[in-house]
């Protein structure tokens, strides 16, 4: 939640602490703005000795500076929020793409009716577990982070899943040699990634756009 009320004894405050890190100034200058024409601030310039100057109004350019570093702290954090919106919009369309391979490939086996190799999908599948585990735990602070963090945490827990499906899919398949325990949980799998999906997508598209998501 931004801070968007901020009060003279507060900008006092401040200003106090930074002065032993960067000395004192000659002079400040400021808008009109009603937390530093305040008597906080006022009664602070004449203890320490600070002269505060205050710009024309409707003259923003007679403290270019700030005026400056405020447009391009706005320009750079707007950037920002929509590079992340970005980069979540193209992690889930991966996993949207992902959900749909699935869908296919489980049809593909059904209408093959072969079972595939239970050992290999076992060794391959135990392997990927411990990989993505690693991840997963490394991640998982951030899962409730900005869309770009949210997402990523999304990805891992969907390989997490995804790697428990497989191995719980193997042992089926080699206790009963049927394709059908594999093909079943493959399509639950496919079915967790596209509502992930699904859920990233509602997420980044407004704030890729410049709007905010709706609750």
């Amino acid at each position: 939640m931004p801070d968007t009320s901020i009060s003279g004894r507060r900008v006092v405050r401040e200003l106090a602490e930074l002065i032993p890190e960067r000395g004192k100034p000659g002079m400040i200058v400021s808008d009109n703005g009603t937390e530093l024409t305040s008597n906080a601030v006022l009664a602070w310039c004449g203890e320490i000795g600070v002269e505060w100057h205050y710009i024309a109004p409707g003259k923003p350019m007679q403290n270019g500076f700030c005026e400056s570093f405020n447009g391009r702290m706005r320009d750079a954090l707007g950037r920002s929020n929509r590079w992340k919106a970005g980069a979540a919009l193209t992690k889930g369309g991966f996993i949207l793409l992902f959900g749909m391979v699935i869908f296919g490939e489980a049809a593909v086996r059904a209408s093959d009716g072969t079972p595939p190799a239970g050992e290999l999908m076992l060794g391959f599948g135990l392997l990927a577990l411990a990989v993505n585990l690693t991840c997963f735990v490394l991640l998982w602070r951030f899962r409730r982070g900005d869309v770009n963090m949210s997402s990523s945490f999304e990805c891992s827990r969907n390989d997490l899943i995804a790697n428990g499906g497989v191995i719980l899919a193997a042992f089926a398949v080699l206790a009963t040699n049927s394709i059908w325990p594999d093909i079943i949980i493959g399509l639950l799998i496919a079915a967790i990634f596209l509502r992930s999906a699904f859920r990233v997508l509602v997420e980044a598209w407004p704030m890729w756009r410049g709007k905010p998501a709706t609750e």
